[in-house]
């Protein structure tokens, strides 16, 4: 054997290993995966029928408060029947109407809400939901969180079909 042959062996064996270890490295580094106290950007995904407008218009507050921006994809009237929203494992659960927690906000869209508590969205359009005084959600303005959200809704084509869109929400909280 010759001197430097057991050199280019061991390269040769484990150097595609080592190369595939930095490469995973390098990209979970993109990902932000060893950022732990910097801030992320706001995203969604899952969701099909209402979605999250531009996938990132939602805020989470230190409070506890959720308001996001419900876009209906779905070419007909919807009615929003049910919303869950669960950080870690503290759920908030709201039947649109049944209390002070669940509500619609004022319309971010073209046509004013003008106080229109039916929680129906047109085709086409964005309607602003809240989910407020959540004190299970409170934490620090900043913090990073992920969420599990779910819309339960009717169509008016169908009647009292109910369809399911659901999806995850992450980011950083926001002052409250």
């Amino acid at each position: 054997m010759r001197k430097g042959q057991g050199s280019v062996e061991f390269l040769m064996t484990y150097g595609w290993a080592i190369l595939g270890l930095l490469v995973a490295m390098v990209v979970m580094w993109q990902w932000g995966v060893f950022s732990f106290g910097e801030t992320i950007d706001p995203g969604s995904f899952g969701f099909w029928g209402i979605n999250i407008l531009n996938g990132n218009d939602f805020t989470f507050d230190a409070k506890g408060n959720l308001q996001f921006s419900a876009y209906n994809t779905v070419g007909a009237n919807i009615t929003i029947v049910y919303v869950n929203a669960t950080v870690g494992q503290n759920t908030v659960e709201c039947e649109p109407g049944g209390g002070d927690i669940c509500s619609f906000v004022p319309n971010v869209d073209d046509e004013p809400n003008s106080g229109d508590e039916s929680y129906t969205i047109p085709p086409g359009k964005i309607r602003r939901i809240a989910l407020s005084d959540n004190t299970l959600w409170r934490g620090d303005a900043g913090s990073r969180f992920e969420m599990t959200l779910v819309m339960r809704y009717t169509d008016s084509r169908t009647g009292s079909q109910v369809y399911q869109s659901s999806g995850k929400l992450w980011g950083n909280r926001v002052g409250g």
